[in-house]
């Protein structure tokens, strides 16, 4: 199950010969799932929302990241050497800054301990962690954004007559479920900053 993938390693473990576990498939690293609604419905664990149609990315958890969760926002991390690294490897972080909410890589599905791998998603609907008193409107077809003051890797919502530059550039999607404070709903992704 997507959803559930914790892995030490890169495409999980095995044992090899001699006893010591190797990694399965390092090759996954990067790698997407290009998953339908009838797939995806197939593809998730025991969570509070299923997974919808849309892309899914193998990612590495940055070892200094706080604890991802379900709904909460990865971007790409600026450790352990810089950006430029971390899109080469696929490396994320659940510790959101004012700087790496320019590198928003996409959607935590489940808890992955720091310094392992596990999945995102990229682009179509994403089940989104709201923060407890949302900034902008409610409802259905609410721009939803990264939390501009937050670390906690939730989202909020924008006033529309507040989409300033600084603010254009959290913007990852519209919500498709209510908007509501604290809730997790479904967002439709921009589905940019994809990284192949």
């Amino acid at each position: 199950m997507l959803n559930a993938v914790n892995d030490p390693m890169a495409g999980g473990v095995q044992n090899s010969v001699s006893g010591i576990q190797i990694a399965r498939d390092p090759g996954q690293l990067g790698g997407f799932y290009y998953l339908t609604e009838a797939e995806a419905s197939q593809r998730y664990g025991a969570q509070a929302s299923p997974l919808y149609a849309g892309i899914y990315q193998y990612v590495q958890v940055v070892a200094t990241s706080v604890a991802p969760a379900q709904g909460r926002a990865a971007c790409y991390s600026v450790l352990p050497t810089s950006y430029t690294n971390s899109l080469q490897n696929y490396i994320v972080t659940a510790t959101t800054t004012v700087e790496n909410q320019s590198f928003f890589a996409g959607v935590f599905l489940n808890a992955i301990t720091p310094g392992n791998f596990g999945w995102i998603q990229i682009a179509g609907v994403a089940t989104c962690q709201l923060i407890a008193t949302l900034t902008g409107t409610t409802g259905i077809g609410a721009v939803v954004t990264l939390d501009p003051v937050g670390t906690t890797g939730k989202f909020d919502t924008a006033l529309a007559a507040a989409q300033t530059t600084a603010l254009a550039k959290l913007n990852v999607g519209t919500a498709i479920t209510a908007a509501a404070n604290g809730a997790l709903i479904q967002v439709l992704l921009k589905g940019y900053d994809w990284n192949f």
